[in-house]
């Protein structure tokens, strides 16, 4: 049997982008058990939700059983993202099995690893990827997966899809790794080196 997960934003006592993670679980259903109805997230969670601090809501999910757990949560730091050519390689829903990105983490001398396909960018181990140029937020056209705070920016038009390749680098200021819990906290200044990203906090750096 399939195993899925979601990874919710719970922060004193609020769920977010609960409309978009249900969306997610919806399509997974339908391109992964056709024959079963989707369960909802809202009445699954509502009764156990954490009434202050921050927490990373795991909710793993089959077609007949889901599994809940609240995860103290703190934002991640990065010195370096290393450039892994991955062109075969698809992961369309958000799929348990991650030893693929496990993998290629462990064996990257960086803190984390940057997926490219013929050359262009897509994620992170586990972010969807900004680059900002000229006062403007680009992210990759094609991501390994479509994630929720990717789809909420650009249904805000506080970024906008590009297809941008690794040689192409240079024209761009800064860096921001997003996903359900990241947004722009953590922005880094950047320099390329060898095929590595090394990274510098930016002004707008937050805590």
């Amino acid at each position: 049997m399939s195993h899925f997960f979601e990874t919710i934003n719970c922060r004193d006592g609020q769920l977010y982008l609960l409309d978009y993670h249900q969306e997610r679980v919806n399509r997974t259903f339908r391109a992964q058990f056709p024959q079963a109805n989707p369960f909802r997230l809202s009445p699954l969670l509502e009764s156990q939700i954490p009434n202050q601090d921050w927490f990373r809501c795991r909710v793993s999910y089959d077609s007949l059983k889901q599994k809940v757990e609240f995860i103290p949560y703190r934002l991640a730091e990065h010195q370096s993202l290393q450039l892994v050519e991955v062109a075969d390689f698809t992961y369309p829903f958000k799929s348990e099995n991650r030893s693929f990105f496990n993998d290629a983490v462990a064996s990257s001398p960086c803190s984390d690893v940057l997926f490219t396909q013929n050359g262009f960018l897509t994620d992170s181990s586990y972010a969807n990827v900004c680059l900002l140029e000229n006062g403007v937020w680009y992210t990759p056209e094609k991501p390994l997966l479509l994630g929720v705070k990717r789809q909420f920016l650009l249904d805000q038009e506080k970024i906008k899809t590009r297809s941008i390749h690794c040689d192409d680098l240079a024209r761009y200021e800064k860096i921001a790794l997003i996903n359900a819990l990241r947004d722009f906290e953590r922005v880094y200044a950047f320099t390329l080196k060898d095929r590595v990203l090394y990274l510098q906090k930016a002004a707008n750096w937050t805590d």
